[in-house]
């Protein structure tokens, strides 16, 4: 990997610095200190740029403000913050220069605090639900080998993490600049805008040992929490012991004694959901803060991109549309639908083939008033997959025979809702055809 030059330079150029600046207070007007800041920008922004120049510019342990924070799950975190100006600004300066580089060199198998990359992050290639889901549904993905690290942030060895950001600067002046906020305390802070991008670049090692010497076919990091997936216990048992020791003598860090190998079938917990093969299910924890904030309108807009990549509509229904006296979901404009399980499959794959039809949903359309929306869970080839769109002849059709079975369908919970449906589903030996409109054979007049 090439060392960059004359790094230093490009950290204190006004315009950085300019930036920043406004990084720093993004979403903190109210603060004070960014108050003071905002009135003076181009005076404070100047002499940062000078003091970091001259290499005036000094941090100290004693400059952090150390506080313990609970955190919704009841851990009591030790925070260390900084003040606003010059230090936060100053992180941020470094960060705006340095990330890309650093963000380059890491594997696409993390997914914390990187843009771009998250829990449900629109990105497909880098949203972990959707990638976890997808390996649960391999026949491989039999096991799993679940870890975290003891201690993360406070544990990391302050002179591992300098020998991880020389091999992207060669610039001596920030090098200077990088050790002293380095060692200005022990481990890395939890506060500090910098550190979760620090953390990667400490423990990206281990990403490339297990992917790259372990040859682990699926393998999952989250901050500190690793997840590989086998279809051999052995294996795992092995790995285990190889990621526990690569882990202790190359990065100095030790693995928490609750680490586990255990079939997938039981639900891998992890990020807020617990996973299974074919379906996803909230985190109790998760649940109970839902239910504790359902009256918060900001607080369930939060909550609205969790529900949605789950299967929640039993919840929904009997927590939020049913015992919420102050605010019903339809409020926010949200549109929660339970995933089918499978891939989805365009519509023309499906003409003139025999399929069976094990689910669906019928709704008005969003986007064409007057007309139906229909989403299908569909049996083709032998594997789940579903169908979704505004076919109207085949919407109107699977209204009016959910309206013949289940004529007070409006009154039913979700939960007896399913158990209606079983009544008439699966429809089997279905044909769509194609003339003048997507419509299943025989029922086009």
């Amino acid at each position: 990997m090439k060392r960059r030059k004359e790094v230093f330079k490009d950290i204190c150029d006004i315009d950085n610095i300019n930036r920043a600046g406004y990084k720093a207070g993004k979403d903190k007007r109210s603060h004070r200190d960014v108050k003071v800041y905002k009135k003076n920008k181009d005076k404070f922004n100047n002499e940062l740029s000078n003091l970091l120049s001259s290499k005036t510019y000094i941090v100290t342990p004693d400059d952090y403000k150390i506080f313990d924070k609970k955190t919704t799950s009841g851990k009591v975190r030790e925070i260390k913050k900084l003040d606003f100006y010059p230090f936060r600004v100053t992180q941020h300066a470094i960060m705006n220069v340095l990330q890309e580089d650093w963000i380059k060199s890491l594997t696409f198998d993390s997914y914390n605090c990187v843009e771009g990359r998250g829990i449900n992050s629109k990105n497909r290639n880098h949203n972990f639900t959707l990638k976890l889901k997808r390996a649960l549904l391999d026949k491989y993905s039999i096991y799993a080998l679940q870890m975290d690290i003891k201690k993360f942030y406070p544990s990391v060895n302050n002179k591992i993490y300098r020998r991880e950001y020389r091999k992207h600067v060669k610039d001596k002046d920030a090098l200077w600049l990088l050790d002293m906020h380095n060692f200005s305390t022990k481990g890395l802070p939890i506060g500090s805008p910098d550190s979760q991008l620090a953390s990667h670049l400490v423990i990206r090692s281990v990403d490339r040992f297990i992917k790259e010497e372990l040859k682990a076919k699926y393998y999952f990091r989250y901050a500190d929490d690793m997840l590989i997936l086998s279809n051999s216990k052995q294996e795992l048992h092995c790995w285990q012991w190889r990621v526990m020791n690569y882990l202790y003598y190359n990065v100095k860090l030790e693995v928490k004694k609750n680490r586990t190998i255990f079939p997938v079938k039981e639900g891998i917990d992890m990020c807020g959901y617990v996973f299974y093969p074919g379906y996803t299910l909230l985190r109790k924890r998760t649940k109970k803060s839902i239910v504790k904030k359902r009256h918060k309108e900001k607080s369930m807009a939060s909550y609205k991109g969790i529900l949605q990549h789950c299967d929640s509509k039993n919840f929904i229904n009997k927590v939020i549309n049913q015992n919420n006296k102050h605010m019903d979901i339809t409020q926010l404009g949200i549109k929660i639908e339970r995933p089918f399980d499978g891939d989805n499959i365009k519509i023309d794959k499906l003409v003139d083939d025999t399929i069976s039809i094990l689910d669906f949903d019928v709704r008005d359309s969003t986007k064409n008033k007057g007309k139906l929306w229909v989403r299908m869970q569909v049996l083709y080839d032998g594997e789940k997959r579903f169908v979704k769109g505004g076919y109207d002849y085949i919407a109107t059709f699977l209204k009016e025979l959910e309206a013949k079975f289940i004529p007070n369908k409006s009154e039913l919970n979700a939960k007896d809702l399913e158990e209606k449906k079983k009544s008439f589903l699966p429809l089997t030996n279905v044909i769509i055809r194609n003339n003048r409109g997507y419509h299943f054979e025989g029922t086009l007049k």
